[in-house]
Formats: structure tokens, C-alpha cells, sequence
């Protein structure tokens, strides 16, 4: 199978994973917080913000080093999954330990206690899953992550339906989590032994440390990264109520669902900018300028149906409660278009070896959100959140932007966007002149309008007869596939 085949194949295995397992998942969470009402749902997204914090502390970046190693040192898998099967034991126990004292220190509830512990021991078992990942990722078996992927949303939505109908409460939801993660850590592991070897504990201190070092710039980063993603939650839960909490965290985990896309997406580029980044550097900046423009071409839509029906999302998934949350959405629909090209940005710095350049622009992302959070909190209520998270990333873009330009990457972020940026205002003009009518006046005018975006990315020749020829190729993993079975 060719690169470009296996690319594809990866990719779709990735995005049909994030369709299938985040249409799940946000049908568990629009089950949960219509069962548990604003207040309690603003106390489980501070539970999940917080855990969600230390699930990066236990792994930090490990998992994304790990992938670099065995895809490029394959023969050596048993050395580096073994070595790093006992790190994750120690990194993971010392993290739920400060995870703990910390929840303890900041003087939460003692219902909170007992929400983040148990969550403390789902992230535990979350690290180990990630460590078996990334062997698939780096045999490029995307299509085992994605199973395992469908199958973890699956089973959190069915251990949540237990839960409400035995009136679990939010005792019941985390515990949900918690036995969805353990089954996901026992199917991971029977992957791996079935498929590939026997994963063995390897007592390596001189290896651990190696990883470790090339590790933390990384885990720093990613660290930082998932804070910028749940600091917004923290800061408001500080400041302000329990349901500004709940209405901020109900529009921004429409985001997080979208921004699942652009992380498939970019998963399967990794090993392959790793390879390129040591042999070809030049090959290295046409994948990523290629890579650009088709996650260009694949967020404005996403962004601009957003914005233009967050009032019609909100009242239909969440219901009439979660009204005031609309504008939130609206403002937040503009974090779309800038996360599809930052997703590639963790894995080129780490390809490259310039993890410290990433951590660098995540964490003066992350200095702007927090600022801004402080400021307009007060003043703004949750829709100060909204602005400071949209205002950082918009940094996070650009200082990656010019990172990059200053390694030799190309500066043609215009060049290669304008021409979907012109087809997604029309694509926008049909649904807002459709945003009052019902939803199946959207999904066929929403239709018409894609059909018209296309039409105009073809008509101003958006891509070119290399990168048709290299679709074209990439589409005949499916035919290669059924031809091999």
C-alpha cells in the first residue's frame, strides 16, 4: 500500500471513528445534562476539567514520543513498549496521588472529593490505554484505534443509562467513566498481544529517562494545551455560578466534539512527518502545505454552520434551559477554523525535535487566556470565557504560524485558504436565510449550499492536478483493500 493510500486509509478510519464514537459521546452528554440539570452539570464539568488536567500530567507527551520511536525503530518494540509499560505504572500512580492532595488543597466540597477521585482512577486507567495506542498509531493500524475509540463511547453511554435508571446521580456518571475506561485498557491490551507481542514489564531506568527527556517539552506543551481547554471552566466555576458553568460548558463541548476532527485528521500525518522530517525535509513542507489546505477546506464549513444556527443547535440538543447558552456558541464557532491547522502543529515541532518551540506558543496561549478570563469574567459573565478562549487562539495560530515559517516552512496560509474562505460566506448566506425554517428545510438547503461550495472551490481551481492525482491514489486504499482481503 502506498504512503498516500495509507494516509487515506487512516484518515477515514479516524474521522468515521470521531462521527460514530462523538455522535455517541454527545449523546451521552446531552442525556446527562438534561438528567442532571445545569447546576449539577456545571459541577461534573468542573469534576471532568479538573481530572482532565492531570490525565496529560500522567502521560507527558510519552505517548507521542513513544509513537516517534517505534515507527521509526519498529524491530525494537518489545524494548520500548516493556520499558514504557512500567513508566506508565509509576508516572500514573504519582499523578492520582497528587491529584488528591490537590483536590483536598483547593478546599472542594466533600461530594467533589468523592466525584474527582473516582474520576482520578478513570484517568489512571486512561494512561495505560493511550500507551498501548501507540503502537497502532505507530504501525499506522489506525483502524484498531478507531475501534477501540467507538467501543469506549459506547460503553460510557451504556454504563450511563444504567446509571440514571437506577438514579445514580453524579456518583453514578463518573463510575460510568471509570468501568468504560477499564474495558478500554483490557481491549487495548488484547489488541496489542493478539496482533503484535506480548507486552511485558521492563525494568529500564537509562531508557526511561531518554524517553522522559524528549518527553517533557512535550508534555509540558500538551499539558498546557489541555489547559487552555479546561482553564476557562476552572477560572468561571472561581468566579462565578455553577449554572454559568453549565451554560458555558454546554456550548463549549459542542467545540470539543468538532475539534475531535482535525485530531484524526492530523494522527495519521505524524509517523510521516517523522520519517520525512530525517530524510527529506523538503517533502516534509509540501505534506504539510497539502495537509493545510485540505483541513482548510474541511473547517470553514464547520465553522460558519456553527455560528449561523448555534440558536437552533442549543434549544434542539440541550433544550429550552440551555438557551442563553447560543451566543456562547456562536462566538466559540470561530475556535473551529483556527483549531484544524493547529492540530498539525504538536506533531510537525515533535517530528522536527522542536517540542520546546511548541510548548513555548501553547504556553504563551495559555498566558493570554488566563489574563483575559480574569478580565472579562467579572464584567461578562461566561461570555467573557467565550472571547478569552477565542483570543488565544488566535495567538496559539499565529506564533505557531511564524514557528514554522522561521524552521522553513512555507508562509502560504492566504495563498492556500482564500478560495475556501469566499465559498464558506456563500455556503453561510444559505443558512441564515434558512436558520428559521425547520430542520429539513436546513438539511436540504445545507446541502444545496455544500453542493455550491464545491462548485466554487472547482470553479477557482482550489486544487491542483497533483493533488487531485494524490486524491485519487489515496481513495484506492478502499479498492486496494478489498483486493488484498
Amino acid at each position: 500500500m502506498k504512503q498516500s493510500q495509507r494516509i487515506v486509509k487512516n484518515a477515514l478510519s479516524g474521522v468515521s471513528a470521531e462521527f460514530l464514537g462523538g455522535g455517541v459521546s454527545l449523546l451521552t452528554l446531552l442525556i446527562v445534562a438534561r438528567s442532571v440539570g445545569v447546576e449539577g452539570f456545571g459541577i461534573l464539568s468542573f469534576v471532568l476539567a479538573f481530572s482532565g488536567l492531570f490525565q496529560l500530567v500522567a502521560d507527558f507527551g510519552l505517548s507521542n514520543i513513544l509513537v516517534r520511536e517505534i515507527s521509526t525503530h519498529r524491530e525494537q518494540l518489545d524494548r520500548y513498549l516493556g520499558a514504557a509499560k512500567s513508566l506508565i505504572w509509576i508516572l500514573s500512580t504519582l499523578t492520582f496521588i497528587v491529584m488528591i492532595v490537590g483536590i483536598h488543597w483547593v478546599g472542594r466540597s466533600p461530594e467533589i472529593v468523592r466525584l474527582t477521585t473516582v474520576m482520578g482512577l478513570a484517568v489512571m486507567a486512561m494512561f495505560h490505554v493511550t500507551g498501548y495506542a501507540a503502537v497502532f498509531r505507530a504501525f499506522e493500524a489506525m483502524e484498531l484505534n478507531a475501534l477501540g475509540f467507538v467501543l469506549h463511547k459506547i460503553f460510557i453511554l451504556g454504563f450511563v443509562l444504567i446509571s440514571i435508571y437506577r438514579d445514580g446521580g453524579l456518583l453514578g456518571i463518573v463510575l460510568s467513566h471509570l468501568a468504560a475506561n477499564l474495558a478500554f485498557w483490557g481491549l487495548n491490551y488484547t489488541l496489542v498481544r493478539r496482533r503484535y507481542i506480548r507486552p511485558r514489564l521492563i525494568v529500564d531506568p537509562r531508557l526511561w529517562w531518554a524517553l522522559l527527556v524528549e518527553a517533557y517539552p512535550l508534555g509540558i506543551g500538551m499539558i498546557l494545551r489541555r489547559a487552555t481547554w479546561h482553564v476557562d471552566v476552572l477560572i468561571l466555576t472561581w468566579l462565578s455560578t455553577p449554572a454559568a458553568v453549565g451554560l458555558y460548558h454546554a456550548a463549549y463541548k459542542i467545540i470539543q466534539s468538532v475539534s475531535l476532527v482535525p485530531m484524526a485528521l492530523s494522527i495519521p500525518l505524524f509517523p510521516v512527518f517523522s520519517r520525512l522530517a530525517g530524510t527529506s525535509p523538503d517533502k516534509l513542507w509540501t505534506a504539510y502545505h497539502k495537509s493545510l489546505k485540505f483541513l482548510g477546506v474541511i473547517s470553514l464549513p464547520f465553522t460558519v454552520g456553527l455560528g449561523v444556527l448555534s440558536g437552533r443547535i442549543i434549544g434542539t440538543f440541550y433544550g429550552a434551559a440551555y438557551l442563553p447558552s447560543a451566543p456562547a456558541l456562536s462566538v466559540l464557532s470561530g475556535v473551529v477554523v483556527l483549531l484544524f491547522p493547529t492540530s498539525l502543529y504538536l506533531y510537525l515541532f515533535t517530528a522536527l525535535g522542536r517540542q520546546r518551540v511548541y510548548t513555548l506558543c501553547v504556553g504563551a496561549s495559555l498566558g493570554i487566556n488566563i489574563l483575559l478570563d480574569l478580565a472579562l469574567i467579572p464584567f461578562y459573565g461566561f461570555m467573557g470565557a467565550c472571547y478569552a478562549t477565542l483570543a488565544s487562539e488566535i495567538v496559539l495560530f499565529g506564533l505557531g504560524y511564524y514557528g514554522l515559517i522561521k524552521l522553513g516552512g512555507p508562509a502560504l496560509f492566504l495563498e492556500v485558504l482564500w478560495r475556501p474562505m469566499l465559498g464558506s460566506v456563500l455556503f453561510g448566506l444559505v443558512l441564515y436565510l434558512l436558520k428559521g425554517a425547520s430542520w429539513t428545510w436546513i438539511f436540504f438547503g445545507g446541502g444545496a449550499g455544500m453542493v455550491l461550495y464545491g462548485g466554487i472551490l472547482l470553479v477557482l481551481k482550489t486544487f491542483s492536478s497533483q493533488d487531485w492525482m494524490l486524491i485519487k491514489e489515496g481513495f484506492g486504499a478502499r479498492l486496494y483493500g478489498s483486493r488484498a482481503a
